[in-house]
């Protein structure tokens, strides 16, 4: 039988014991020290999280905005988060400020951030911050040029998107400064709600579907009031507004159009309808002058911004029906002009020396600055043509009545109202300032009718009278 001495079955116990002692410590200190580290990565996301100095931190490495000032006033926890309930949880986030270095870049304010329902998963699986619910409270956004600032690359672990089942904004504000030749601009009381938005920070692209409801926008001499956009969508560098609805001059206007390319230098083109807007108005916010023309006026107009224009040249066309017309006449108005006026059947003289008129139609186009009538058309017999320009310091315009013929290649006669708006002078207009190229219009439309045979001869004749009998005519005219 195998014996062991005594002594050295005691060694062994004792150094047994000794190794279970320093495992139980090992363990326990693991064990503590797991404890410690998980505090430590939990204290530090609440410091993340809850302490203004921790979102200072955190936003530029969420944003990649290193090279921006960012500001944090205060943070609390949303009222209605439950420890256990993580789509309840919520931050609300005061005096939030994002400034970047780059003064080419637009500047970001925030009054209150409300976070509600963070996915965190998602945040760090795919590197997009998507919450249930943001809300923006008094947003201004500050922009630093009226020009986009080049797009920034996208570093390799850079956010990828921020999104969210429904995103709210209360009184939102907008500025630009002046940028030659673009006026200071500002878009203010803006609230908004879009549903299930999403924002590339990098790419620029937005999608999402929503509504948009704003106080004013005003940019230069033009300004709106009660803008409602009830429907617009977002599909990446693209906006489409459907049924919106403005207050230009106490006048309600419907819009709806589409602003492209948003991403980079916008695009836009929307469709405006005024019915019964004062047309005097619409001059004077153009050019800054008084209207030779007077009138209500059913407006339907293109305008375009953007995009391929060059900066400040975008433009509106328009097609126009004027009622209740008045034309002032100057007072250097020389008295055989207005004894031509009075004798004419087709319109009359007040007590003020306005040219009344009932109704006239067409086309006219503004740019900055400019009113350009191509021909406004006041359909009696015979017919009155009215075409030229006024800008801001000058105008040049065009009264023309065709006693006989088509008015496309007879200059008719007329008069020429030209000089300050606040003070023109009149004078008779000869036929090549009456309708430039007349000559060639006229011997064009006679070569279509020469080619169409003898349709087209009887055509020019129920126009014009026997080919030949013109010239005679026009001289009459002129000698009146």
């Amino acid at each position: 039988m195998l014996e062991l001495d005594a002594n050295e079955a005691e060694a062994r116990l004792e150094r047994m014991t000794r190794y279970r002692r320093r495992l139980k410590r090992l363990l326990v200190s693991g064990f503590l020290l797991s404890i410690l580290a998980v505090l430590s990565l939990g204290s530090g996301a609440l410091w993340l999280l809850l302490t203004p100095d921790g979102l200072r931190t955190l936003i530029p490495y969420l944003v990649n905005e290193e090279n921006s000032t960012v500001t944090v006033e205060r943070v609390a926890i949303h009222p209605q988060s439950e420890l256990l309930n993580l789509p309840s949880w919520g931050l609300i986030v005061y005096g939030l400020s994002i400034e970047p270095r780059d003064r080419t870049r637009t500047g970001v304010s925030i009054d209150q951030l409300v976070l509600q329902g963070p996915d965190l998963p998602r945040l760090w699986s795919n590197r997009e911050l998507h919450v249930r619910r943001a809300v923006i409270g008094r947003m201004h956004v500050k922009a630093r040029q009226q020009r986009p600032s080049p797009k920034r690359e996208r570093p390799p672990n850079a956010l990828r998107l921020l999104s969210a089942d429904r995103v709210e904004l209360w009184d939102g504000l907008y500025t630009a400064p002046f940028d030659d030749p673009l006026p200071a601009a500002s878009f203010t009381g803006i609230y908004a709600e879009v549903e299930h938005m999403r924002y590339d920070p990098f790419d620029r692209t937005l999608h999402g579907l929503g509504w948009l409801a704003a106080q004013d926008l005003t940019t230069g001499d033009l300004h709106f009031s009660h803008i409602l956009l009830p429907k617009v969508q977002a599909a990446g560098s693209t906006l489409n507004i459907n049924r919106g609805t403005v207050r230009w001059e106490a006048v309600r206007a419907r819009v709806s159009g589409r602003i492209t390319a948003i991403d980079s230098r916008a695009s836009v083109h929307l469709k405006v309808t005024l019915r019964q807007a004062r047309i005097e108005k619409l001059v004077r916010n153009a050019t800054g002058q008084e209207s030779p023309v007077l009138g209500h006026a059913d407006i339907d107009l293109d305008l375009y911004s953007g995009g391929n224009l060059p900066r400040g040249g975008g433009y509106m066309d328009a097609h126009v029906e004027l009622s209740d017309v008045l034309i002032p006449l100057p007072p250097t108005t020389r008295g055989i002009y207005k004894d031509v006026i009075r004798l004419a059947p087709i319109a009359r003289l007040d007590e003020e020396d306005r040219v009344v008129l009932k109704e006239l139609e067409g086309r006219l186009s503004v740019t900055r600055g400019r009113v350009t009538l191509h021909e406004l058309i006041y359909k009696a017999r015979p017919p009155v043509l009215i075409r030229g320009e006024i800008d801001s310091e000058d105008m040049d315009l065009y009264f023309r009545l065709v006693l006989r013929g088509d008015p496309s290649t007879h200059p008719g006669i007329g008069l020429r109202l030209f000089g300050s708006p606040s003070s023109p002078s009149v004078a008779r207009a000869n036929r090549d300032e009456l309708l430039p190229g007349w000559r060639e219009a006229r011997e064009a439309a006679r070569e279509e009718a020469r080619a169409d045979g003898g349709r087209g001869l009887r055509r020019l004749f129920r126009r014009r009278g026997p080919p030949g009998d013109d010239e005679p005519k026009d001289e009459a005219e002129e000698d009146l």
